[in-house]
């Protein structure tokens, strides 16, 4: 580990970053006339990129390692999870 920095701080970092957003979301909240609205106005893009990547990795995946047993089956795949990319993206 180069500079001196151990990986504790990378994990305290990344918490005090979340604390940030966090409490800014919450006053913004409060202060705007439309409070919850606000708040999902600011982080339901967000939301969707976060499915938009999952779905995403669950192909690059099945196209990395074929091979590999599946536990859980997708229905109508590769179908279903190119349609919720979709939906994701728009």
């Amino acid at each position: 580990m180069g500079g001196g920095k151990s990986r504790s701080n990378t994990l305290t970092n990344a918490l005090l970053v979340q604390a940030v957003i966090t409490l800014f979301l919450v006053v913004l909240g409060t202060v705007t006339r439309r409070g919850f609205e606000t708040m999902v106005d600011f982080t339901a893009p967000i939301f969707w990129f976060f499915f938009l990547l999952s779905s995403f990795s669950l192909l690059v995946l099945r196209v990395r390692e074929p091979e590999r047993e599946r536990p859980f089956r997708v229905p109508f795949y590769p179908l279903t999870p190119l349609l919720f990319c979709l939906l994701c993206g728009y």
